[in-house]
C-alpha cells in the first residue's frame, strides 16, 4: 500500500467514527434540540487527520443564553464517552482571535481504539462566523457552515 492510500484509508476511518460518535451516540440530535448544527473544518471537507470535530451551533431563539448552552453542556456530558468539558465565554470576555460566542471544549472516547476525540463546538449568532485573517483584517468563513447530513 502506498502512504497516499493509507492516508487515505486512514481519512476514511475517521469518519466513520465521526459519524458513530455525530449520529449513533447522539450528538447531532442533541445539538438540534438547541438550534441550527454547522459542520466544518476537516470533517465537513472530509479531509480528516485526527480525531478532531469543529461545530458551529445557532442557539434559539437567544444566540447568547448562558443558560441555555449550560443546559445544553448538562446534556452532552450525559452521552456516552463524553469525560471532558470545559466552557468559555467570549461574549463577556471577549478574545480578538476567537468568535463572539459560548464554547464548549469536549473530550469523548475514540470508538474502537485508545484515545479520544477533541470536539470544539461554539454558540455563535447567525450563519457566518467573522475571524481576523492573517493579515489582521476581516475575513469571512466561506460556506463552512451548510449543514452535514448522514451518509
Amino acid at each position: 500500500m502506498t502512504e497516499e492510500t493509507n492516508l487515505i484509508n486512514a481519512a476514511e476511518e475517521l469518519e466513520r467514527e465521526a459519524n458513530c460518535i455525530i449520529f449513533d451516540r447522539g450528538l447531532d440530535s442533541l445539538l438540534r434540540d438547541y438550534g441550527n448544527v454547522f459542520y466544518k473544518g476537516s470533517y465537513f471537507l472530509k479531509v480528516m487527520v485526527w480525531p478532531d470535530l469543529d461545530i458551529d451551533l445557532v442557539l434559539e431563539p437567544d444566540p447568547y443564553s448562558v443558560d441555555a448552552f449550560f443546559e445544553l453542556g448538562n446534556r452532552l456530558a450525559q452521552l456516552p464517552g463524553v469525560w471532558g468539558m470545559h466552557f468559555r465565554n467570549c461574549i463577556s470576555h471577549p478574545h480578538e482571535q476567537l468568535p463572539k460566542g459560548l464554547y464548549w471544549g469536549m473530550r469523548m472516547d475514540r470508538v474502537d481504539s485508545d484515545g479520544y476525540w477533541k470536539v470544539d463546538l461554539w454558540a455563535i449568532p447567525g450563519l457566518v462566523r467573522r475571524r481576523k485573517s492573517r493579515d489582521g483584517g476581516p475575513a469571512e468563513d466561506n460556506g463552512s457552515r451548510q449543514k452535514k447530513t448522514h451518509p
